[in-house]
């Protein structure tokens, strides 16, 4: 095929991604969009787990806490009538038995 152009240090078509370095990495995600990564990277997370975490669901878009539930297991909402349950219990299911 045609060599990339010399202007261009890395050819972002070849190459299994899994297979770059993480210069090339880099330079392709930040110039082509191409590679960049989906996994945890040393530089690259898309998201911060820690930052607002206390108050994801104000402050993080979904795709932030879903990214951080799968990747970190943190900012799981597995259902949001949970949140409440510490402030207004219906029912106290243990009222009367020795916890």
């Amino acid at each position: 095929g045609p060599s990339p152009p010399v202007s261009e240090p890395f050819d972002c078509q070849v190459d299994p991604v899994q297979h770059w370095s993480e210069q090339k990495q880099r330079w392709c995600c930040m110039s082509k969009q191409i590679g960049c990564p989906h996994e945890d990277g040393p530089w690259s997370q898309p998201f911060d787990c820690e930052k607002g975490l206390h108050n994801f669901r104000n402050e993080w878009s979904e795709e932030h806490s879903e990214w951080c539930c799968a990747k970190k297991g943190v900012a799981c909402d597995d259902d949001e009538d949970h949140k409440d349950d510490e402030k207004a219990p219906l029912f106290d299911c243990y009222h009367g038995f020795a916890n």
